[in-house]
């Protein structure tokens, strides 16, 4: 197994630098065909969502139907599959961000998360710090 960076993966998913992108194009068409998996570390997944919507403008909903072909896709392995598909139903569930959703569910253990965001105070687990 190998691990990628968050640049990596946006160099695929964005395919907009053509030594790079042909580069990390050609490292997972060679991972699949060698049956090995490309590590997806929870970090990697939280940035590549923010980098989708802050550098590229990304709707949530698309960003979340990328994340939802990354986890379906070989030769990515996602870091805590199944809490990120959680994470995923209910982030598209209730219409919001994934990584919002994704610390919700990390935290479930918690009394509850505190946060400066209105929108993630409406999720289950979240309180605004007021």
């Amino acid at each position: 197994m190998i691990g990628i960076d968050t640049n990596v993966l946006v160099r695929f998913l964005a395919q907009d630098d053509p030594v790079q992108s042909k580069l990390v194009t050609r490292l997972l068409k060679e991972a699949e065909a060698k049956s090995l998996r490309v590590r997806v570390n929870l970090l990697v997944l939280v940035e590549t969502c923010w980098v989708l919507k802050t550098a590229y403008d990304h709707p949530a909903e698309m960003i979340l139907d990328i994340v939802e072909r990354i986890l379906d896709t070989k030769p990515f392995q996602v870091e805590c599959d199944s809490l990120v598909r959680e994470a995923l139903e209910r982030a598209k569930q209730h219409r919001h961000e994934l990584p919002d959703v994704l610390i919700a569910v990390i935290n479930r253990s918690c009394s509850t998360t505190l946060t400066f965001d209105k929108k993630a105070s409406k999720l289950s687990g979240f309180s605004l710090l007021s």
